[in-house]
């Protein structure tokens, strides 16, 4: 081989490593690129477990855990403090009667008790139809409806699916009929009603195969998943700071218990002692 030959190799090798040397850098960027893309990916799919987490700890506290926690207090208390109220109404009708006997009085008429007895219960009406409705509310938990375990496992189970498939935090370009089918499996999922949540889990795959998603951008997605999760954890912790979570841990107490049921007691003695007073002087007022 002669020094020209020699020469022209060296300078293919060199003008070969030069051609290659952008393939390499290039090959390099793509592999780093798709290395983020997938920290990416893992980071959004851990966020998104994070908040069905987290979504389905507030539905739970929203329906089975607060009805629970009203069953209770109902039980231990709540029934006693209905007593109460009816109590008080009677007292406050009996109060209005007396008054209405003395205004009539002061006119110089003569009370009719049908007619104060009737003014009386008019004023009244408001209060009576609340308090009617509580008690129906309240009396609801004396015999709640038996749901079974598993029954409840399953009502679960299919709620989180349809989470993951339709909830607006997780789709939102998603169309509003399939935002209407989250709010129809709430209402499902409240009532155990597992019958109406299979069939938007079917309504919802069957929508899918025709019209698959399309992913959006990763960053735009971990943004909003991540604003999702806090407003979430604000909601939790709003739920739980008011009636009848509130109330939790003072039903475990027996001794707190027993002063409320006490309380009412006391209270409704005095009440008896009103309403004592107040016919024994509408009773000289009409006679």
């Amino acid at each position: 081989m002669t020094d020209k030959d020699t020469i022209s190799m060296m300078e293919t090798k060199a003008q070969t490593g030069r051609n290659f040397e952008p393939v390499v850098e290039a090959n390099r960027s793509e592999l780093a690129l798709h290395a983020e893309t997938q920290e990416k990916i893992k980071h959004y799919e851990c966020l998104r477990r994070s908040f069905l987490l987290l979504f389905s700890r507030k539905e739970a506290l929203l329906t089975t855990e607060k009805e629970q926690i009203e069953c209770r207090y109902w039980n231990l208390i709540g029934n006693q403090k209905m007593a109460l109220r009816e109590m008080q109404l009677r007292c406050r009708k009996l109060k209005l009667q007396v008054q209405r006997a003395q205004s009539l009085l002061n006119r110089g008429e003569t009370p009719d008790i049908t007619e104060i007895r009737a003014y009386a219960q008019q004023r009244m009406r408001l209060e009576y139809r609340q308090y009617y409705e509580e008690l129906r509310r309240g009396q609801a938990w004396e015999n709640p409806g038996h749901v079974s375990i598993s029954t409840v496992t399953e009502t679960r189970e299919l709620f989180r699916r349809i989470v993951r498939m339709v909830h607006p935090d997780l789709h939102p370009n998603q169309p509003k009929w399939r935002i209407d089918l989250m709010n129809m499996a709430k209402d499902a999922y409240a009532t155990y009603d597992t019958a109406m949540l299979r069939e938007i889990i079917a309504m919802i795959e069957s929508d899918n195969e025709q019209h698959p998603e399309i992913a959006e951008d990763l960053d735009a997605k971990i943004s909003k998943l991540e604003q999702s999760i806090a407003t979430v954890k604000r909601e939790i912790s709003r739920i739980v700071s008011q009636a009848p979570f509130t109330l939790r841990e003072k039903l475990d107490d027996p001794d707190w218990v027993a002063e409320q049921i006490a309380t009412i007691g006391e209270q409704k003695k005095i009440l008896t002692q009103q309403m004592r007073a107040y016919r024994e002087r509408l009773t000289l007022m009409t006679i």
